[in-house]
């Protein structure tokens, strides 16, 4: 049996699917993550947004059999004119990390690249799993991209593209 499986998109709207094998069920969440200021009120309200997540995250049970598919923090030179670059998303993959460590869960980093470029919307479409693409959906759909690219060729499971043919 394979493993229940969490696709994380984390950043500023952290999205995220989580796949039950046994039940052939996807769940799809986001939160929105509050951004740093100057005074620090913020950071403040980010950090317990990340214990937050931290305590949510033991709800997706169980947990030995739960393998987290948690796409990188790239930083992209061609972003260095920028005034200011969202690190959020490095926040939330720390926050992951330390999770899966406490509870020896198997992690795996991914690009953003991987499942963005290959389960594109058209093809999301035909395997009768597209979601839409407003602000309510994306980032969990991203996180279900990133699920997906690890099923189909991590774990060699190819009834995935069997759908698009």
């Amino acid at each position: 049996m394979t493993d229940n499986i969490l696709g994380i998109d984390p950043g500023g709207t952290t999205g995220t699917t989580y796949w039950v094998p046994s039940e052939q069920k996807y769940y799809y969440q986001q939160w929105e993550t509050p951004q740093e200021d100057e005074t620090g009120t913020k950071l403040r309200q980010f950090y317990n947004w990340l214990e937050r997540l931290y305590g949510r995250l033991p709800l997706y049970e169980p947990i030995p059999d739960m393998t987290i598919v948690l796409e990188r923090f790239d930083f992209r030179h061609e972003e260095t004119a920028r005034d200011k670059i969202d690190y959020s998303a490095r926040e939330v993959i720390g926050c992951v990390k330390l999770f899966c460590a406490n509870y020896a869960v198997h992690l795996v980093m991914q690009n953003a690249n991987l499942g963005k470029e290959f389960w594109v919307d058209d093809k999301l479409r035909r395997i009768g799993m597209y979601r839409g693409t407003g602000k309510e959906v994306k980032h969990s759909t991203d996180g279900l991209r990133h699920l997906l690219y690890y099923r189909t060729f991590t774990l060699n499971d190819k009834s995935l593209l069997m759908r698009l043919k």
